[in-house]
């Protein structure tokens, strides 16, 4: 398999993460004191804002380390140069 150019390679498609589309309701449990905090710190009508910016920075941040995983793995460790530009793309 031909090795494909560090700047060739698409970084993985997050565009779901700015229109998510239509809301579910789901069920999560969740520690009693973490969940006490989070409704001290936004309120209760604030909750799934919360947990929505909360799980598209968990997305964000999978995307990134899996991105970064695959380009090291075709093309060897990433310069830290390369590595601040994955964040950049990855966190638009």
């Amino acid at each position: 398999m031909a090795k494909v150019k560090r700047d060739q390679m698409k970084p993985p498609d997050v565009s779901f993460l700015l229109d998510p589309g239509p809301t579910t309701t789901i069920s999560a449990t969740v520690p009693k004191t973490i969940l006490e905090q989070v409704r001290e710190s936004v309120g209760s009508r604030g909750l799934s804002a919360f947990v929505t910016k909360a799980l598209r920075r968990e997305l964000i941040r999978i995307n990134r380390e899996r991105y970064v995983a695959m380009v090291e793995a075709e093309s060897g460790p990433l310069s830290e140069e390369e590595l601040a530009r994955a964040r950049r793309i990855l966190s638009e």
